[in-house]
């Protein structure tokens, strides 16, 4: 052992830190004897991975060393030693699997990934551990999608249960499929814990229950270091773990030194393996940090150890302080024989499944499928093709459509949480899910072939059991749980861990509403439909009846990377003649359709019935209701517009109303109001519950009529806010519990950011809150950010639903052809030339128009952002035609670019322009990331050929406002040096920048400047205030400053006749300098902008400068306002605002201040674009406001 040479010192001379001191130096005759038995090679790669650790976390001051530089001994133990996996195959079906539990010590996963050869895992991307690359492969913890990880962890404790789901998954594997002379399935689930998993309750009820199933084949190795965030373990916890173990029937295996042991921990690892009986559980002592001035304190847990400390740590081990990173030749050759002994594996084992399948060739088969995650190819065929016509729980119905499938398709594992005779889940002759010498009380028993799991009452380890079933290899299995639907917010973090990792589970939630009846409001779900509708990448259906729940289960098992759930009722519902169940994928549908509509009623699951009833009633009141049935939000989502439309009507001015007693929020995206439950439930029986809570015909009849009663100015559309009855008396016409509310909420951003501007100053836009442009706004970023990272190696994406998403452009529904002409014309005339503003080609006005006719999205995304520069022009806040096309837009985007196709980045860029007319301060950086990434991950840069070259410098233009926005505290998303050719310094960039035999590449020279002017001052700011290590002390910021400044001056010096000014005239308060081409208006702001920063940066070395006016602050600030006053051009106003507000600052003489307003006003009116909000943040600079029209 290695102790810390100032223990006390690091501790601050606290008990707690003398103690952990004296217990260091106990362990330390233990390790003695111990040390001697390793291998002078062992021992180096011990050294050489806890330093590798040290440095992968000190490179970006960040991470989580301690535990991974603890377990180093374990990990040898396992990947070099133990455990039988491959590399360069790592899917083998029948290998180990490894569930790091403990997530947050995920470079201890990713160095021995490195180490053993996962081509994914290059050096290179193994310090991109806390970096800002989007495509990197070492994220804070481990995440399924890469090479050789088996599950995402994080969540402390849900580890240990996805490890018992895979050790579940090869049990039930061997019993069907193993024979005496093959086994098929030998694989073993390893799963490394930490002291706080111990702690987690998920973890608890998992092994319980492993323990009672007799999981041989499950090892979970816990990494004692008695630490935690807050300090030792027995501040919390001081229970005797080893005896709970075997209390829950575990083999527990006691390693005392877990640093070194490396003989023990092989030997513990290979008796576990050999286990006929119960799991083991390997209690490993370790210290925290070993090595550092930390080791064994808290403070080793979540912090870089300091450059000092791994300096001291390298010297201890007789390692070169001075060099970071280093794997010499001897750790390599220590573990070069792993790829070739795991290739061997392979090669056996698909050898013996050859043998196996011609000996048995039915059962190898069938087992080829579930290896290949294949279902049989008649299984909709088990699925009833009509129901009996009687009143029929949906929990019932449940059981008859998914039944069948169950008791013939092996691959579903179907389990509940003690509710088997509530849920209806049981097919005729199951066999459960046990340990075949089980015996019990109640006759119930089982073996490991059964496929019934009982998993008593543990919600939250019986969904994350699931995901670790669903995990064990993509498809083959498809876990299906079940419970009553409140008890699913138990188990809501595993659902999202399964949905996050895009695992296919079926959770089948019954008693879902307040028709649930007399259990009362504990078990009335009133708010968690919402969660489960929010979550992302999860199915969330509720069916009206027997036909349409046949579509949801359908939906479901065919939703190979997604959960589900069937959300369904306890009480009898009718049976609707108009359902079908191959719409239910559509999300919703149309069950009664009325010409000129008054309503239309939106009926969900349970209440789909009521809706019909209310429109029947409603009729007799010559009130015409169209009726429709809205099993599914997320699947009506994915469907194209023109259908979106054609349902929901809302666009020819038809209002709707949705029922469903449950609270409102999200329908404001479908419905104008909504019959709906605001507080919780009440004990009564089902029917009372409805009436109490007025979802009885009579009453929703009145609610809808007095809803369409009120003048449509009262209505409230869905994005104002507030509820029909507070319009009209106090919210007194309706009972309390349940009113027909105009849904609506207000929004209020107080989060300030780090400019002058805040939330405050940022005028309200409804577009940019609506909710569904939100959605849409995260998917394209999310989308974006996916296809960045899809160059490394990854799973296969959730599919889209819906129609295709190729071939020509259908605007039927969509947008009539007046109206695609007028936003084309709008379009071509207003956008397209501040997008080619530094562009004579005319890309975007020319090129991608015509390229848009073989291209949907990107006629998609031309249309929508004519749309809505028109729409902001005239000051339209509702109806907006723009969303629809951007909504559209990223639908068909959305497959092109999990293709990489790079053709589509222009629309992105364009779409990104579109959320930038109302993107506040706050969020303008969050728009441009997506596009960043795609540049980054595709290669794309500023001299990149042809349309791509164009597209990038309008990006960087916007990149470059999104840093002067930050004042000072941000850079560029796109590091300046990402703008030029991969193998180009910033030294070679002014020839670069100047061998271009066209002025618009000059132009582009000054965005670059001004992006490395911002750049420069971003990282002085951060090393003074927050000692960032950036290359910019104050020797160093002298040499970039003044390296910069000489560009700047050079760049002046040598613009081409294009870019210099055609008339020019010293008027006041602001000369006036006229320019004929369009780049040179913007780039020489850009130039008297980046040279205003420099200057405001450095007054000594401004000091030291010749005095003459390109030296003067204000001279430079008196031009970048003269040039906006005398070069009208719309396509460049909008890229004046930036440089305005840094002018502005400057200014002291209320005639030029007054000047600059008028100039701002101005722009958002000519152009649509928001700008007025500088004034705001102007007039707080100046301390008073400017007053006068424009």
């Amino acid at each position: 052992m290695h102790l810390a040479q100032d223990m006390t010192k690091a501790n601050d001379a606290t008990d707690y830190g003398q103690s952990v001191v004296e217990g260091l130096k106990k362990e330390e005759k233990v390790e003695q004897a111990v040390v001697r038995n390793l291998s002078d090679e062992q021992d180096h790669v011990l050294k050489s991975f806890r330093l590798l650790i040290a440095d992968l976390c000190q490179q970006f001051n960040g991470g989580h060393p301690g535990g991974a530089i603890g377990m180093a001994a374990i990990g040898v133990s396992l990947w070099k030693y133990v455990m039988r996996y491959a590399p360069h195959t790592p899917t083998y079906f029948n290998r180990d699997r490894f569930v790091l539990s403990n997530g947050h010590t995920c470079l201890f996963q990713y160095s021995f990934l490195h180490l053993t050869g996962y081509k994914g895992m290059t050096l290179d991307q193994l310090k991109s551990y806390h970096s800002d690359r989007v495509d990197a492969l070492c994220p804070g913890h481990p995440e399924i999608e890469h090479e050789g990880i088996e599950v995402t962890t994080g969540p402390l404790g849900q580890g240990v249960a996805n490890a018992v789901g895979l050790a579940m998954a090869t049990k039930n594997l061997q019993a069907t499929y193993n024979k005496p002379d093959f086994d098929v399935v030998s694989n073993h689930t390893w799963c490394m814990i930490g002291d706080a998993c111990l702690q987690e309750g998920v973890a608890l009820e998992a092994i319980s229950f492993a323990g009672h199933l007799k999981l041989s084949n499950l090892t979970i190795i816990y990494d004692n270091n008695q630490v935690t965030c807050d300090g030792s373990v027995d501040l919390t916890n001081t229970e005797d773990v080893n005896a709970k173990m075997r209390a829950c029937g575990w083999d527990v295996i006691d390693i005392e030194d877990g640093c070194f042991d490396i003989e023990g921990i092989v030997g513990a690892l290979n008796k576990a393996r050999a286990s006929t009986d119960k799991p083991t559980f390997i209690n490993v002592r370790t210290v925290i940090g070993i090595g550092s001035a930390v080791a064994g304190d808290a403070v080793a847990h979540g912090a870089a150890f300091g450059a000092a400390d791994v300096a001291n740590m390298k010297k201890l081990y007789n390692f070169n302080p001075e060099e970071h990173f280093v794997i010499s030749n001897t750790v390599r050759e220590f573990f070069a024989d792993i790829p070739s002994r795991g290739q061997e594996l392979v090669e056996s084992w698909e050898k013996k499944l050859q043998e196996y399948e011609a000996k048995y060739p039915e059962l190898g088969a069938e087992f080829r499928s579930r290896v290949e995650g294949r279902l049989p190819e008649d299984w909709k065929d088990l699925i009833p093709s009509s129901f009996p016509a009687q009143p029929t729980a949906t929990r019932k119905s449940s059981g008859l459509v998914f039944n069948p499938i169950a008791e013939k398709v092996k691959t579903f594992m179907v389990g509940t949480a003690d509710l088997s005779p509530s849920v209806n889940m049981i097919w005729k002759d199951k066999v459960d899910f046990q340990h075949p010498d089980l015996k019990t009380n109640c006759g119930i028993t089982g073996n490991y072939s059964g496929r019934y799991i009982h998993y008593g009452i543990r919600e939250h380890a019986m969904c994350a059991i699931s995901n670790g079933l669903a995990a064990f290899a993509p498809n083959t299995f498809i876990p299906t749980t079940s419970s009553f639907f409140m008890f699913y917010l138990y188990a809501a973090p595993a659902v999202r861990m399964g949905a996050l990792q895009h695992l296919q589970v079926i959770h089948a939630a019954t008693h879902d509403s307040i028709g649930m009846g007399e259990d009362g409001p504990t078990h009335q779900p009133i708010e968690l439909a919402n969660l489960y509708r929010a979550m992302p990448n999860l199915l969330y259906i509720r069916p009206a009846d027997s036909e349409e729940t046949a579509g949801a289960w359908i939906t479901a098992i065919e939703a190979k990377n997604t959960p589900t759930i069937i959300s369904t009722s306890r009480h009898t519902l009718p049976q609707i003649s108009q359902t079908r169940r191959d719409l239910v994928a559509k999300g919703a549908y149309v069950i009664e359709e009325v010409d000129d509509a008054d309503v239309t009623l939106i009926g969900v699951g349970a209440e789909l019935s009521h809706a019909l009833d209310t429109a029947k009633e409603l009729k007799a009141k010559n009130i015409k209701a169209r009726v429709l049935s809205f099993p599914c939000q997320r699947l009506f989502d994915s469907q194209p517009i023109e259908y979106k439309r054609d349902t929901l009507r809302r666009h020819r001015g038809i209002p709707a109303v949705v029922i469903e007693p449950f609270a409102p929020n999200g329908w404001e995206r479908y419905a104008d109001a909504a019959a709906c439950v605001k507080r919780f439930g009440h004990s009564l029986p089902g029917k009372a519950a409805y009436k109490y809570f007025g979802f009885d015909t009579p009453a929703l009849v009145k609610k809808v009529e007095g809803y369409l009663q009120q003048p449509m100015t009262k209505r409230r559309r869905v994005d104002e806010g507030s509820s029909v009855a507070d319009a009209r008396n106090g919210g007194n016409v309706f009972s309390p519990a349940s009113e027909v509310h105009g849904i609506g909420y207000g929004y209020e951003n107080t989060d300030p950011f780090l400019s002058p501007a805040t939330a405050s100053s940022w005028p309200f836009d409804e577009f940019a809150h609506d909710p569904d442009y939100l959605a849409s706004q995260e998917a394209l970023r999310s989308l974006m950010f996916d296809t960045a990272r899809s160059a490394a190696p990854t799973r296969v994406g959730s599919p889209v639903h819906g129609d295709d998403m190729t071939g020509g452009v259908n605007f039927k529904h969509v947008l009539a052809n007046g109206g695609r002409i007028q936003y084309l014309k709008n379009y071509i005339s207003q956008v397209a030339p501040w997008l080619d503003m530094f562009d004579s080609q005319r890309t975007f006005g020319v090129q991608l128009p015509a390229l848009a006719k073989e291209s949907p999205p990107l006629l998609y995304a031309i249309l929508a952002i004519g749309a809505r520069q028109l729409e902001r022009k005239d000051k339209i806040q509702s109806s907006f035609d723009s969303l629809e096309l951007y909504q559209e837009a990223i639908r068909l985007l959305t497959p092109l670019l999990q293709a990489r196709d790079v053709h589509v980045i222009a629309a992105c860029v364009i779409l990104c322009c579109l959320e930038m007319f109302s993107a506040s301060a706050q969020d303008w950086r969050r728009h441009l990331e997506g596009c960043a990434a795609v540049f980054e991950a595709f290669g794309v840069n500023g001299f990149s050929s042809d349309v791509l070259q164009a597209v990038f410098w309008c990006y960087a233009r916007m990149d470059v406002c999104g840093a002067l926005i930050s004042d000072g505290t941000e850079n560029t998303l796109l590091r300046p040096s990402a703008w030029l050719p991969h193998d180009m310094t910033d030294e070679d960039a002014d020839a670069l920048f100047r061998s271009s035999t066209v002025p618009d590449m000059y132009a582009n020279y000054a965005v670059y400047l001004c992006a490395k002017t911002c750049e420069l001052i971003s990282d002085r700011n951060k090393h003074t205030e927050l000692g960032a290590e950036n290359g910019c002390d104050a020797q160093q910021f002298l040499a970039r400053w003044s390296r910069l400044w000489d560009q700047l001056a050079n760049w002046s010096l040598h613009r081409p006749p294009e870019m210099q000014a055609v008339e020019s005239s010293n008027t006041t308060p602001f000369p006036h300098i006229f320019f004929a081409h369009w780049a040179a208006i913007s780039s020489n702001q850009l130039y008297h902008t980046s040279c205003v920063l420099l200057l405001n940066a450095n007054p000594r070395q401004k000091a030291s400068l010749p005095q003459t006016p390109t030296t003067s602050i204000m001279w430079h600030v008196k031009r970048i306002c003269g040039i906006s006053l005398a070069n009208p051009h719309e396509g460049c106003l909008n890229n004046a605002i930036q440089p305005l507000w840094i002018a502005g600052r400057f200014l002291s003489h209320s005639s030029e201040q007054a000047l600059v307003v008028k100039t701002i006003r101005r722009i958002e009116i000519l152009t649509g674009w928001t700008a007025t909000w500088r004034i705001r943040d102007l007039e707080s600079t100046w301390g008073y406001k400017i007053r006068g029209a424009v």
